[in-house]
């Protein structure tokens, strides 16, 4: 039988992270969101990829609430001179699904 404290110990810190939150994070917001945790391995690009898949998909699937924000973001990107080549592709096709 698995000792109380033990198991109060491996529980996660947090349950999860709201995605068009994500989308606004910095690379220091991702750093202390992250802090302490597996997760701090992943790299800022990669989280904000994956947050745009995941939206689109949302929106895709009649999640019409996030759309405006989504786009607000998705322009953000286009219009930054920093974000990586991998990024503005997911934008791209993702601009693409949302018409």
């Amino acid at each position: 039988r698995a000792n109380p404290s033990h198991a109060e110990a491996l529980k996660p810190g947090r349950q999860g992270f709201d995605l068009l939150e994500v989308l606004g994070w910095s690379e220091e917001d991702r750093r202390a969101a992250f802090q302490g945790s597996a997760l701090k391995r992943v790299k800022y690009d990669a989280l904000k990829r994956n947050a745009l898949i995941l939206l689109t998909n949302q929106v895709c699937q009649g999640d019409l609430e996030a759309k405006s924000t989504l786009l607000e973001q998705i322009h953000a990107i286009e219009q930054s001179a920093t974000a990586s080549e991998v990024l503005r592709e997911t934008v791209r096709v993702c601009r693409m699904r949302l018409g």
